[in-house]
């Protein structure tokens, strides 16, 4: 198939070692229709560490490339090592693509590997999506990650979704652009409703994104002062301004292994990345 260049992503994927890159990468192939089942990183059989040294190591050593496909756009993901001793993998593919997902362990929080990668992200412009995987694990706590978040990689991170519970623990999370929730239900993603005991919460962070995609534009911020609601068209073109422009850095939840956020994580690919 032949795609016009607007409907291209080439994304790198960068991440702290063991912060789930490759599991990440896996779900991306999965949900996209590429593999017809998934691989794990422990029975050495994923698309991405196929060489000798990846399988023995358990870890990613030099970059992997996975083009794929997903409603009607082509995405040429590579799948970056985390360790230090390849960083010049990063370096190297930094310098060609027009976006990035850096990949958070929502366990282990912002760590060393993650602080320098995204500083290298900004430093070369490329728009960036902070993935927070592992979002299923005990310890995890989004509320304190995301101050971290702020503390450590700037205030320019803002949740595009937020994470909600079944019974306090994490099953899914409500996109906050456009206030849909989705659950996993222990075999897919499903439609679901906003717990009341968040929707205050998310309202909140919603209206941020709406005053922030105000601010894109004298228009836009005259229409929010008056009072008048803003189009979906007009939130995800603000939106989009902010991310190309690195003043937006877009946060998502979600975990790899079960394929939550794998769905959102795409199509936020489209919206809100360069094409080449």
């Amino acid at each position: 198939m032949k795609y016009a260049a607007q409907n291209i992503r080439n994304i790198a994927i960068l991440g702290h070692q063991s912060s789930g890159k490759t599991t990440l990468s896996e779900s991306l192939a999965f949900t996209s229709g590429l593999i017809a089942a998934k691989g794990e990183v422990e029975k050495k059989n994923t698309i991405s560490d196929y060489i000798d040294q990846e399988k023995e190591k358990l870890t990613s050593i030099s970059a992997s490339f996975i083009p794929t496909y997903y409603k009607d756009y082509k995405f040429n993901f590579i799948d970056l090592p985390g360790n230090d001793d390849f960083i010049g993998e990063a370096l190297s593919v930094t310098r060609l693509v027009k976006g990035a997902i850096l990949v958070v362990d929502a366990e282990k929080g912002v760590q060393v590997g993650t602080v320098k990668h995204f500083q290298m992200l900004r430093k070369r412009g490329i728009p960036t999506i902070i993935f927070v995987n592992k979002m299923d694990k005990e310890n995890a706590n989004f509320d304190a990650l995301l101050d971290q978040i702020h503390e450590k990689l700037g205030k320019t991170a803002v949740p595009f979704s937020y994470p909600i519970g079944h019974v306090e623990h994490f099953d899914g999370f409500v996109n906050v652009v456009d206030l849909k929730a989705r659950r996993y239900n222990g075999k897919e993603c499903v439609d679901d409703v906003i717990y009341d005991d968040k929707k205050i919460k998310i309202m909140s962070l919603h209206n941020e994104i709406i005053e922030l995609v105000a601010e894109t534009s004298e228009e836009l911020l005259e229409k929010f002062f008056m009072g008048e609601d803003l189009t979906k068209d007009e939130i995800r073109e603000g939106l989009r301004t902010g991310v190309l422009n690195g003043e937006l850095t877009p946060v998502l939840v979600g975990c790899a292994t079960k394929n939550i956020g794998i769905h959102t994580t795409l199509q936020m690919l489209i919206d809100y990345m360069a094409n080449p």
